[in-house]
């Protein structure tokens, strides 16, 4: 169990009104689930295979909104421009 439990949807909304009202650049770890992705519609996604504290297998998702995606866009274009990570 994770020291910090959100467990009201009150709670994640209001995490998602701070998250959407942050100028900068922002990214949101949480397993796979749609409340995020239909909170978040126009932020990017990237999933990957994770385990649970119980070792269970579950989708663990990065929620990313457009200014940190603009932001590692550019990055990976010098990334490219400069042959590769050094």
């Amino acid at each position: 169990m994770y020291d910090h439990e959100m467990r009201s949807e009150a709670a994640h909304l209001e995490l998602i009104d701070a998250l959407r009202a942050h100028p900068g650049p922002v990214v949101l770890s949480a397993y796979a689930n749609d409340f995020y992705t239909q909170q978040l519609p126009a932020w990017h996604t990237v999933s990957t295979s994770a385990r649970t504290q119980t070792n269970a297998q579950r989708a663990e998702t990065l929620w990313i909104n457009p200014v940190a995606w603009k932001r590692l866009q550019h990055v990976n274009q010098r990334l490219e421009l400069d042959g590769g990570p050094q």
